[in-house]
């Protein structure tokens, strides 16, 4: 069985091997199933976390299951190495002893590159204390910050807020393990050059 590539998890398919079985007081053969081996999915490695193996969920009945890569624990082949050829061969042995084996080929998985983060600009008054930028991404993402839209220093790491020091655009990139999204945010922060008006309440008595 053949996959295409690039998503996170590939559903698989089902073998199901009939053998014929004859009366000695007859010509007249029926078909028994002498086991039936399903490929549940094929879970491929977080490439941006520096994983390189796959994982492999089977289901079997009436036989058990061996395999050239990695290691077998209860229903799933863990740490298969794609090496160069990107096939793993399953050998599956029936409660009859006999032997078959499976070719199963390897999808080639794209990295899930994290998406820009949101994030909000802000403008306040001449003396007014500055808040710092506050970056949503998704789950796993840590966010660097920059004074650039592309290349350049990160001026602070790691970090989901962002305390500027004086006005200007600033940027975020998000980044999971190895992986940076293909766009920073643009984060504006303006100062006005009037102080904001003191706006109090007064109480009247009655």
């Amino acid at each position: 069985v053949n996959f295409l590539c690039g998503r996170n998890s590939i559903r698989g398919f089902s073998l199901v091997i009939l053998l014929p079985i004859c009366s000695a007081f007859s010509k007249d053969c029926s078909r028994e199933t002498a086991f039936v081996f399903s490929v549940k999915t094929i879970i491929c490695p977080k490439i941006c976390l520096g994983e390189r193996t796959y994982k492999l969920v089977y289901e079997i009945s009436n036989g058990t299951v061996n395999s050239n890569k990695g290691v077998i624990r209860n229903d799933t082949i863990f740490d298969i190495n794609p090496d160069y050829d990107y096939k793993v061969i399953i050998t599956i042995v029936d409660n009859n002893q006999q032997t078959t084996q499976q070719e199963v080929s390897l999808p080639i998985c794209d990295p899930i590159i994290p998406t820009a983060p949101l994030v909000t600009s802000q403008s306040i008054c001449a003396g007014e204390k500055i808040q710092p930028f506050t970056a949503y991404t998704q789950p796993q993402a840590t966010v660097d910050w920059y004074s650039q839209p592309q290349g350049g220093t990160p001026i602070f790491v790691n970090s989901l807020q962002f305390a500027p020091s004086s006005e200007g655009v600033y940027y975020a990139q998000a980044q999971i393990g190895d992986c940076r999204s293909l766009a920073r945010s643009a984060a504006r922060l303006e100062i006005k050059k009037t102080l904001c008006p003191i706006i109090s309440i007064r109480k009247i008595k009655r």
